[in-house]
């Protein structure tokens, strides 16, 4: 990174000008247009196509981004795996599994919280947010509160000097565990007197809600932000609370894949570098378009929501023939018991979304005996199998999975790392509500 780019990094990054390059992250608004190059004549794609005076309206449409440096109207980030669950906005998951070099006009990066935050107030309401919150404010004026954004909640709220940036450095999210008895609440929260958070239903845990005489005390949870809160009493002869419901599997068919091994070139169409693979990576044989070098055509999941334009959230990324290894999975249904002593265990994973890990957990763990049939088919090639395997899998708000892949693998067995995959695709969760969930479980192959 030359000079002039470091220099635009230490303009941009308000708190904290002794950072190192490499940890500063920003928020791209997903109708900004990701450019290949610096100048609008490259290659371009975005994911929305609402327009930038209505950005005020949509302050969740916001994508974290490694910020690599700025130079002139010009930053160059790139693309973002949040294996550590440590921002509070989505990445670009759909492109996670490649590491992509892309540039986009400072003007379409948001005002982020840069700092961590904690408020009290007199009525005994509080606020702790963490940084990575987008903050908009919420009048022209300089001296306007800001209207933050956060896992479906929306609020207005001043905060201290200093506070708001263009780019910010992860500082993980809050640690907290509850018993897996989750609800959910509609009702008009309120914090430092009559200041309202705008939500739709939201979860809470049972032990966070101390009903009084003249409303409700409650401590709402979320990745970044820890709120003490009031609520209205809810109307004669209704309830506060609403239960969530199960979860359970959906069938899908399997089949072959095609292997893209970690370190593998991404090309755009012309042939020109845009990056290479995080970690080794399935495709089905069915998306790979023919022709000089293979491509396969992303459709962000966030543009299918745009009828207008539905073209404007697509791009086309290739690779090199030979790096692509056509792969068979094992069928479960077809092996017998070929070690009585074989076991598959999983542990609480990490969640990003709107359902707790006990409930995750619970959801994966009811699917062991398919992953344990996966496993005695791989002891019949293999009999002194073991290891872990971690996979990374993405929830749609609707419950059913769009999306998982490998994160890392101590087996060096394809073959069954695709038949848990299979597993992991045919899981379906609660609705989500607020939006997609990230789920990421480690699985342990034993035989003794």
């Amino acid at each position: 990174m030359n000079a002039t780019w470091l220099l635009g990094l230490c303009l941009l990054a308000a708190p904290a000008q002794d950072a190192p390059a490499g940890q500063e992250h920003v928020l791209v608004w997903k109708n900004a247009w990701l450019h290949a190059a610096p100048k609008d004549s490259a290659p371009s794609f975005r994911e929305l196509g609402f327009a930038d005076r209505a950005r005020a309206d949509h302050p969740e449409e916001l994508r974290v981004f490694l910020l690599l440096g700025v130079k002139g109207a010009w930053a160059e980030i790139e693309t973002v795996r949040d294996r550590e669950l440590a921002h509070c906005q989505e990445t670009l998951f759909d492109l996670a599994d490649y590491r992509l070099r892309l540039f986009v006009r400072t003007r379409d990066l948001a005002p982020v919280l840069a700092a961590p935050v904690e408020l009290r107030y007199e009525d005994g309401t509080a606020l702790r947010l963490k940084p990575g919150i987008p903050a908009l404010l919420q009048y022209p004026e300089a001296d306007s509160p800001h209207r933050l954004a956060h896992d479906g909640l929306r609020f207005a709220v001043r905060l201290p000097p200093g506070s708001v940036g263009q780019s910010y450095r992860p500082a993980g999210r809050f640690a907290y565990r509850c018993e897996d008895r989750l609800r959910t609440v509609e009702s008009r929260l309120r914090f430092d007197g009559s200041n309202q958070v705008e939500s739709g239903r939201i979860r809470l845990c049972v032990e966070d809600v101390k009903p009084e005489r003249t409303g409700v005390a409650l401590t709402l949870h979320t990745p970044c932000a820890e709120m003490r809160l009031r609520a209205d009493p809810p109307p004669p002869k209704t309830s506060l609370f609403t239960l969530r419901g199960a979860g359970g599997i959906s069938r899908e068919g399997s089949g072959p894949w095609l292997e893209l091994a970690r370190g593998s070139r991404v090309l755009w169409p012309d042939g020109s570098q845009a990056g290479t693979v995080r970690e080794t990576i399935w495709l089905r044989p069915d998306r790979i378009e023919a022709g000089e070098r293979p491509c396969v055509t992303k459709t962000l999941l966030a543009s299918r929501r745009d009828a207008e334009h539905p073209d404007r959230g697509s791009l086309k990324l290739c690779f090199r023939p030979q790096d692509l290894k056509r792969r068979e999975p094992f069928d479960g249904s077809k092996c017998g018991l070929v070690n009585k002593a074989a076991t598959v265990s999983t542990g609480k994973p990490l969640v990003k979304g709107s359902l707790s890990r006990q409930r995750v957990h619970r959801i994966v763990r009811a699917q062991l005996g398919r992953v344990r049939a996966c496993y005695q088919c791989a002891l019949e090639e293999q009999p002194g199998l073991r290891g872990e395997l971690r996979v990374r899998f993405v929830v749609r708000p609707e419950g059913d999975v769009s999306h998982a892949d490998v994160r890392s693998s101590g087996l060096g067995n394809p073959a069954l790392e695709l038949c848990v995959l299979d597993v992991v695709r045919s899981l379906r969760f609660p609705p989500c509500g607020g939006g997609i969930m990230e789920v990421e479980s480690t699985f342990r192959f034993r035989t003794d």
